[in-house]
């Protein structure tokens, strides 16, 4: 038993050092095969037209042109066939501004790019320091704080998390909202805020 043992491990070993080589070649024909085919993707893009020659893009109003720029990765030229519409999505997605995307390819040389931003309603004040918040009570990072200094103040460990109830219903009345200076969170359960003119409103929890 010990012997067959051995001899199956050796036909094993023998077996794997055989298709280490094999397996090498593969790899070495595969990604030939993969740029031959990514070279004639291209050969027949620029035959037929298939290249980009524009990028349209609507709804860019805080996202920088740099970075939009960086994200999208594309230029004039490149095969419109050989672009990751879902990579280019992933990419956009991150940027600090981007609430979400729609990318459409209109052959034979455009891309659209629709951008759905998001809109800052409140600094959130935590550990000493302010983070801008949207809607959502979302914090919209990598951003100039100096720019939203007119924005009011949450305070609360959980207070982004609530937020978006109050923000709401005070953005619309736009004249009383900007006469908020802060809203703090009591208790999770309810909101005092303080106007301009320093006087305090204590909200009930509930109507």
């Amino acid at each position: 038993k010990m012997k067959r043992k051995k001899i199956l491990l050796s036909l094993v070993l023998l077996g794997s050092i055989s298709v280490v080589p094999v397996v090498y070649k593969y790899k070495y024909l595969e990604s030939q095969l993969r740029s031959k085919l990514i070279e004639v993707s291209d050969d027949i893009s620029k035959a037929t037209g298939l290249v980009v020659g524009e990028v349209i893009v609507e709804g860019r109003s805080k996202t920088g042109k740099s970075d939009l720029l960086r994200a999208l990765k594309v230029s004039e030229g490149d095969n419109i066939l050989a672009i990751s519409m879902k990579k280019m999505k992933d990419r956009i997605n991150k940027l600090p501004w981007v609430k979400s995307a729609r990318i459409e390819r209109h052959f034979p040389d455009k891309i659209s790019l629709t951008l759905f931003e998001r809109t800052p309603m409140a600094r959130w004040q935590t550990n000493r320091k302010l983070k801008l918040i949207d809607e959502h009570g979302d914090i919209i990072p990598r951003v100039d704080l100096a720019k939203f200094s007119n924005l009011p103040i949450i305070i609360g460990k959980n207070a982004p998390k609530v937020a978006s109830q109050i923000l709401e219903t005070l953005s619309n009345e736009p004249h009383l909202f900007k006469r908020v200076k802060s809203l703090t969170l009591v208790s999770d359960r309810r909101w005092d805020v303080q106007l301009d003119n320093q006087i305090n409103v204590h909200l009930p929890e509930k109507n």
